[in-house]
């Protein structure tokens, strides 16, 4: 049970000293209780520091130490959960090395999971990780899902998980806590772009003299890939009619054809630089406009938003559409094409086969034509086999 002491507060398990008003009328202001380095102070430091400053408001002298009594040392700061994450994934201000597994992640997947880490430090980050239990954990995720969102809550989750996984393995907790909660997943996205709205976003982009985004649109719908690996693509591996990559997050190996779109997309964006007179030509295929440079993820989000507005006064489908549905598009269109093999679509996009399997098994099952040609070939295959019923 923790010391009554007056004007000793917690708040989200923090140290504070908060006085009354009459206390406050003599000058004294509320201050949190850190110690010199900008730790907070645990609880046995944080009721000393409480009633030093209690005795200093009543005006009465604060007992000094004897010359032969000895000073007691300061209280070694708690360890807390932001320390845990410092170990993990370092921090550069102080100096401090991350892990071997933080440096494994790619720079995207790190700013992802530092923004994501910042919820949850901001709950949880100045308490002990070893006093964390599964119900408040839980009882978080609650709070995030009706606040910010499923796919947000569980995301944040997913990092807290794999930081006290680490903390695990560190010794630092017992148990993983934010380890096997019961979670439901989070249903995927599956959004289609139809002809007519493709069509229309390419002719915006075009009008609007987004170049750049018509091409990484077109190569989006042609060749499956996640926006990172279309923005990254450089030009070099488009030789010989053929598109050669090894994805990023997979690192799966992609060679395809050039479809005679994506080809028309290369040589109109090679004619618009040379006329410009723009030497050497720029490295990669998708090209900001703006700046000759190749595009951030940020910025060309924020730009491919701006040409889905405007193409949306037209046609306000495509309002909730993004970037990310050509890729499921592009995996729907090969099965539609006659194609729907799950190996060979695999070859093109780099999906696992259960993804592919998950795509199909949404859209294809709903798609009339694709249903009536299943029908037609067993309705063949029962006349040549002479089966009457």
């Amino acid at each position: 049970m923790k010391k009554k002491v007056p004007y000793l507060i917690w708040r989200n398990g923090r140290p504070r000293w908060e006085p009354g008003p009459h206390v406050r009328a003599r000058g004294f202001k509320g201050r949190d209780l850190k110690d010199k380095h900008g730790n907070w102070l645990n609880l046995g430091a944080a009721i000393e520091e409480a009633e030093a400053l209690n005795a200093e408001a009543k005006g009465e002298p604060q007992q000094q130490p004897k010359a032969s009594e000895p000073k007691r040392p300061l209280p070694k700061p708690a360890y807390t959960l932001r320390h845990l994450w410092e170990e993990y994934a370092g921090n550069p201000e102080q100096n401090k090395k991350s892990s071997p597994f933080w440096k494994r992640l790619r720079a995207s997947t790190q700013a992802d999971y530092r923004r994501k880490a910042e919820v949850f430090l901001e709950r949880f980050g100045d308490g002990p990780p070893a006093a964390l239990t599964k119900p408040e954990i839980f009882a978080f995720w609650e709070e995030l899902y009706e606040g910010r969102g499923h796919a947000m809550a569980n995301g944040v989750i997913a990092v807290f998980r794999r930081l006290l996984s680490y903390g695990e393995l560190k010794g630092r907790v017992a148990a993983n806590k934010a380890a096997r909660l019961g979670l439901p997943g989070v249903p995927g996205r599956l959004v289609l772009w139809l002809p007519a709205e493709a069509s229309l976003i390419l002719e915006t982009a075009d009008k609007m003299g987004e170049f750049g985004i018509g091409d990484a649109f077109v190569a989006g719908l042609h060749m499956g890939q996640r926006r990172g690996d279309i923005l990254a693509l450089p030009r070099a591996i488009f030789t010989d009619g053929r598109v050669r990559l090894s994805q990023a997050k997979t690192s799966a190996s992609i060679d395809i054809k050039q479809t005679p779109a994506v080809k028309a997309r290369l040589e109109a964006r090679d004619h618009r630089w040379r006329k410009a007179g723009t030497l050497p030509l720029p490295e990669t295929f998708i090209v900001d406009d703006a700046t000759g440079e190749a595009f951030d993820g940020f910025a060309f989000t924020k730009r491919f938003a701006l040409v889905r507005e405007k193409a949306a006064e037209t046609l306000p489908s495509l309002a909730d559409k993004l970037f990310m549905d050509t890729r499921d598009t592009a995996v729907t269109r090969l099965a539609l094409s006659g194609g729907y093999d799950a190996a060979r679509i695999s070859a093109v996009s780099g999906h696992s086969l259960t993804s592919i399997h998950n795509i199909m098994k949404h859209y294809l099952v709903l798609n009339r034509d694709f249903a009536d040609d299943a029908i037609d070939k067993l309705v063949t295959w029962l006349e040549e086999e002479g089966i009457a019923v």
